[in-house]
Parts: C-alpha cells; sequence; structure tokens
C-alpha cells in the first residue's frame, strides 16, 4: 500500500502551483491511507488515527476553499501525521513481538523507521544527520533482515527501543 507521504508530497507540490483542487484530492487520499490504518490499528491507536484521518480531510476542505494558500499551512498536519503512523508502527511491532511472528515485526519497525524519516521532510525541528543515518540503517538492517530470512529476537527488540527514542511524546 501507497504512503501518505507520497500522497503528501504531490499536494505540497500542486498548493506551490495554485492547484488547490489537486492538492484537496491528495490530502483526502492521504485521510483515506490513514483510515485505513485505523482497522488494522491496535485498540489504542484507533481514537488517535481516526481523528488524524478527520484532521486530515477537514485540512483537505480548507485547502479546497481556498483558506490554506501556503505549503506552511500543510507541513505541521503532515508531519504529525507521520509521527503518529510510526508510533501505530511502532505499537504493532511491540505486538508482533509478543506473538513471535519476527517478519511482521521487522516490517512493522522498517515502516516506523520510514515514517520517523518522512516527518522530518515536514518538520521545522530536523534531525541531526547522525539520527538520520542511524534511521537509514535500521531501515536497511530490517530489510536484510526480511530478505534473508534471518530473525534475532534481540536485535528486534533492540531496534524497537532505537526507535521509540524517535518518537518521544507521542
Amino acid at each position: 500500500m501507497e504512503d501518505p507521504a507520497h500522497k503528501f508530497q504531490k499536494a505540497w507540490d500542486s498548493l506551490l502551483m495554485n492547484n488547490t483542487q489537486n492538492a484537496a484530492l491528495y490530502i483526502r487520499q492521504a485521510a483515506t491511507i490513514v483510515n485505513i490504518e485505523v482497522t488494522r490499528a491496535q485498540k489504542e491507536m484507533h481514537k488517535e488515527l481516526q481523528s488524524l484521518s478527520q484532521e486530515l480531510i477537514a485540512l483537505s476542505k480548507k485547502v479546497k476553499d481556498g483558506k490554506v494558500t501556503t505549503t506552511s499551512g500543510l507541513e505541521k498536519t503532515f508531519s504529525k501525521t507521520e509521527k503518529v503512523l510510526a508510533r501505530h508502527k511502532l505499537k504493532k511491532a511491540e505486538l508482533y513481538l509478543s506473538l513471535v511472528h519476527f517478519p511482521n515485526c521487522a516490517y512493522a519497525l522498517e515502516a516506523a523507521a520510514r515514517h520517523i524519516l518522512y516527518s522530518q521532510t515536514w518538520s521545522e525541528q530536523k534531525l541531526s544527520d547522525e539520527s538520520v543515518m542511524k534511521l537509514k540503517g535500521i531501515q536497511n538492517e530490517m530489510l536484510t533482515m526480511i530478505d534473508s530470512e534471518t530473525y534475532a529476537k534481540k536485535r528486534l527488540v533492540a531496534v524497537k527501543k532505537d526507535l521509540e527514542f524517535f518518537t518521544p511524546g507521542l
């Protein structure tokens, strides 16, 4: 399934070109992707993801109505969405660890790292180059683990803890 990040980039580009119709459409499509994640979420994340989807729908209406005319009006919501999706993926990884589903855990951890990196595209507070490299390393490690079908529970737990460092307060 496509990440909301691709829709966010298209919305941002559309708004730069003053095409509010397309920008609104892409934001609404991102809201649909978040809604799909609601169906996959653990109970504790349902409400937060649903609220986020509604926030994106409201933003798309504002964009369509011409009430948001600059890209800075999008960035905060886009960053927040990616951070919440990262947290959702970490919760899924925790569940998969408890169920001893290591492949699914590795996929969820890779997705969490990806969403943290995507959040930085829109965030005013940027990660250090060292942190970005660490996140990219985690992504590569998880993809290698998935590709080789060799899973180390201790390493998955350590990676989960590393990623939790990047999502404080969520």
